[in-house]
């Protein structure tokens, strides 16, 4: 077989050790059907002592049916295609088997049955049937049931721009509380569903590299963010965080009014001195971190004077200095971060603000001006809780204002106050989850973590167990529960839990799993199998071409561990 010369030196070994065999060694892999509300999840595990081939070719193909459909996530020892629900049908999955220890690799097909009516959860992709007679060329994914195209970026922008519907973009990650509450709680609502009739949807993991060039286009430093973007994928406005449903509904009609006027139309208006405009410019230019342009616009607009301050300190704060000249950069910071305050004491911001300068002040070894700020961060917070209308809007609840209070609590050495504060912001996520949704995802991450920092070791033990047992292709959990028994040096424990992490996880999730097991296995002296962890995960790990992509973050901190372990074992 002729193979050309620009396939990767690691697909070549994929594709050798595929067609090397001719014999089949390894059992076939399992295949799990879930129906999960209004799409199906097809999940595919090796048998024991095998795992999948992450570089050879893996997709689901419906009888009758030439398209061939990739995977929604992979990872060595799971992948999964999320399905429309549809009539009664039959498909086969195909992917390549590896044996742990690396002494084949071959390829394998599993054939499967979808019952009539099976639903499920999560983004759908449709399979495209060929038509009896040539006709104009359509996409069958162009309207899920599910709303949302999952990983599917070319697709979403061809759709918006031949139908000339505006886009909205979901950045996420399945570890990202607020993201998983935006699934629960908004995305799968009826008003959301008639909001959104006349958009183009589209879900990107941020954990995956299919999302690296829409996450660089539009300058995505958190998540969740969701962008609405006219037909052409030019950026009309954003959220960033966590909103109620009546304010994200808000949003999209705001989105919708201005699908023909994107961002780079409003210059134009906002130099003519119309200041909806100028505010719309200059809080985009500050959720995509574009400081300079952001104080320019937000300067035109009085109301808008928090976020203008906002833009400048963080103008300051990310301006590289030599680290002799750090302190130069405290000094400007300090004073301004107190002026803000002075403006403006009681916003949900100005709790942001007061954690800075708290950092700032206890770099300086200045405890005893620390203290002062940090009850006030107290009081602040607890005005806050008591006039919930002043969060509406805003990426913040009252769980992580009892969270907030605990930790300036720690740092005041008040542990009891501190572990009652923590069972405060416990009780209000678990007080926050939607009736019959007991095992939602992102408040009882929140919630599990709480109870394990107000001392309440056994509750989150089997919290995040049911969460295990929920969720047990999933790394999210298994990586949080690890992260706990680190803490509380249950070394072998975490071992465990940290290796499920691993061995689930994927992409961006997979670098940062990677260091939790290899620093469990470190704290037990197993440098060498630490090592050899690290070095597994960064022969198959891709930096992207932007570097504020934080995978080239995730990937340094893996390297930095083992040029530390290297040089002391």
């Amino acid at each position: 077989m002729k193979i050309p010369f620009f396939v990767p030196a690691a697909t070549l070994l994929a594709y050798a050790c595929a067609f090397g065999n001719t014999s089949r060694k390894a059992p076939d892999f399992t295949l799990r059907i879930e129906p999960r509300g209004s799409t199906v999840e097809v999940i595919a595990q090796p048998p024991v002592g095998n795992h999948i081939n992450l570089e050879a070719p893996a997709y689901l193909q419906f009888s009758g049916s030439a398209e061939k459909i990739k995977p929604t996530t992979k990872a060595e020892k799971r992948v999964t295609f999320l399905l429309k629900s549809h009539t009664s049908t039959s498909f086969s999955v195909s992917l390549y088997l590896c044996d742990d220890k690396l002494s084949y690799c071959e390829k394998h097909e599993v054939r499967g049955m979808l019952e009539s009516g099976a639903k499920a959860t999560g983004p759908a992709l449709k399979p495209k049937a060929a038509p009896a007679t040539p006709g104009p060329k359509t996409s069958s994914r162009s309207k899920p049931k599910s709303g949302f195209l999952l990983n599917e970026p070319e697709e979403a922008l061809r759709l918006a721009r031949e139908q000339r519907k505006p886009l909205i973009i979901d950045f996420f990650a399945i570890w990202c509380p607020p993201c998983n509450m935006l699934d629960t709680d908004i995305f799968s609502s009826k008003e959301f569903s008639r909001a959104t009739r006349d958009f183009i949807l589209l879900k990107l993991d941020a954990d995956s590299d299919v999302s690296w060039k829409l996450r660089s286009r539009y300058k995505i430093a958190g998540y969740p963010t969701v962008i609405f973007a006219s037909a052409d994928g030019d950026e009309i406005s954003r959220i960033v965080g966590y909103r109620k449903k009546k304010d994200f509904i808000q949003e999209i009609s705001k989105a919708w009014a201005h699908r023909t006027a994107p961002v780079v139309q409003l210059e134009a208006k906002a130099l003519a001195g119309d200041l909806a405009s100028a505010e719309r410019l200059g809080m985009m230019h500050l959720e995509r971190k574009e400081y300079p342009k952001a104080i320019q616009w937000l300067a035109r607009v009085p109301s808008r004077e928090e976020e203008r301050l906002a833009a400048e300190l963080a103008l300051i704060e990310e301006q590289q200095e030599e680290p002799k000249d750090e302190q130069k950069k405290t000094d400007k910071l300090i004073p301004l971060l107190s002026e803000s305050i002075r403006k403006f004491p009681n916003t949900v911001g100005s709790i942001e603000r007061r954690l800075k300068l708290i950092e700032l002040l206890n770099e300086g070894k200045k405890p005893e001006e620390a203290s002062p700020v940090l009850k006030d961060l107290i009081r602040v917070s607890h005005a806050l809780i008591k006039t919930p209308r002043l969060l509406e809007g805003q990426d913040y609840g009252v769980g992580d204002l009892w969270a907030t209070i605990a930790d300036a609590e720690e740092q005041l050495n008040e542990p009891e106050s501190a572990r009652a504060s923590w069972a405060s912001a416990a009780h209000a996520f678990a007080s926050d989850i939607p009736a019959g949704a007991a095992l939602e995802r992102g408040r009882n991450l929140e919630r599990a973590y709480c109870l394990f920092k107000a001392g309440k070791t056994q509750e989150a033990d089997q919290l995040y167990a049911s969460l295990e047992k929920a969720y047990p292709t999933e790394f999210t959990f298994f990586h949080a529960h690890a992260s706990m028994k680190l803490k509380l040096e249950r070394f072998a424990e975490a071992e465990t839990l940290a290796e499920r992490a691993w061995k689930n996880s994927y992409g961006d999730n997979r670098l940062r799993s990677a260091l939790l097991y290899a620093k469990a296995l470190r704290a037990q002296k197993k440098i060498e199998r630490a090592k050899e962890v690290i070095s597994q995960t960064l022969a198959r790990a891709q930096a992207p071409s932007d570097p504020d992509i934080r995978t080239t973050k995730h990937i340094q901190a893996l390297r930095d561990f083992e040029l530390k372990n290297s040089q002391h074992p």
